[in-house]
């Protein structure tokens, strides 16, 4: 089945329960659908203030990552690579004499740094 399709009958769902709990309460709606009071309370919640749009699953984003590299780094690379035209071992050995970087380059030439 197509995940989009998978994702609309888990709504669809939601949405029942959500309907039959309205009109029988809670907790008969967890027992006759087997659902767990506190998923239909975080529906019932989610449903409230986002109406439909805020039963269907949200995308985990991530905003910041812990070894994002700094933007003067990322501005050095850039000036390194246009200007200069070093390649990436240069440039990583440039950065490890006169920066005091230590970074390490995977088999597929990207550069990942490690802080120290």
């Amino acid at each position: 089945m197509h995940p989009e399709a998978k994702e609309q009958i888990r709504v669809w769902f939601k949405l029942n329960v959500l309907e039959y709990g309205k009109i029988l309460g809670a907790t008969e709606a967890c027992k006759d659908f087997n659902v767990a009071r506190s998923s239909y309370y975080h529906w019932k919640e989610k449903f409230d203030s986002e109406g439909k749009a805020g039963l269907y699953r949200k995308k985990p984003i991530a905003y910041t990552h812990p070894k994002k590299t700094k933007p003067e780094v990322v501005e050095k690379i850039l000036e390194l690579r246009t200007v200069y035209k070093m390649g990436v071992l240069r440039i990583k050995y440039y950065l490890e004499r006169y920066r005091n970087q230590n970074i390490r380059i995977n088999r597929h030439a990207y550069i990942s740094f490690e802080w120290s």
